[in-house]
């Protein structure tokens, strides 16, 4: 803050302890560490579909048992059953 000549007459900082964030996000990123391990050993995926705005995430495990690169899953729900066997994608479409 300035007094009336222009010179600094205060100062007034801040602070924010971001501690407890700090750990919550480390305990985060440990435990989908985790997911991503007990996926892989169990040789089993998962994935979510945002409805709203038909977007999807998949984890690793999952794009890896489609045969392909994380960066190669379909961007919407729909483009997901070309990866289906034509057999098995009566059930999906349910």
């Amino acid at each position: 803050m300035l007094d009336p000549h222009g010179s600094v007459a205060h100062i007034v900082a801040v602070a924010r302890d971001v501690t407890e964030r700090r750990r919550q996000e480390e305990t985060l990123r440990a435990r989908d560490v985790q997911l991503q391990e007990a996926q892989a050993l169990a040789n089993l995926g998962s994935w979510e579909w945002d409805v709203r705005t038909n977007s999807r995430t998949w984890s690793d495990q999952l794009a890896k048992i489609f045969g392909i690169r994380h960066d190669q899953v379909p961007p919407a729900f729909d483009g997901f059953y070309p990866l289906v066997h034509p057999e098995d994608r009566s059930a999906p479409q349910r």
